[in-house]
């Protein structure tokens, strides 16, 4: 199975252009992260959504409820 994003190029990215050591599974764990609040942020808008009575889940309710998610990942 080929890989949507190499491995390689997302340690660079993480690394920046600082020289830093990384551990092994570094971008595993920013890859698993990011899956997490993709799911918290998905999951708020869908009750955004039943909230506001439509079944479809518009930008709109992602928008209502990104702040509310961005700030509780902060933290």
């Amino acid at each position: 199975m080929k890989r949507k994003y190499p491995r390689a190029t997302l340690r660079k990215i993480i690394k920046g252009k600082r020289s830093v050591n990384l551990s092994k599974s570094v971008d595993i764990a920013v890859f698993l992260g990011l899956v997490l609040a993709l799911n918290k942020l998905a999951k708020a808008a869908s009750n955004k959504a039943q909230e506001d009575r439509e079944t479809v889940i518009t930008s709109r309710h992602i928008a209502s409820v990104a702040p509310d998610i961005l700030s509780s990942l902060k933290g």
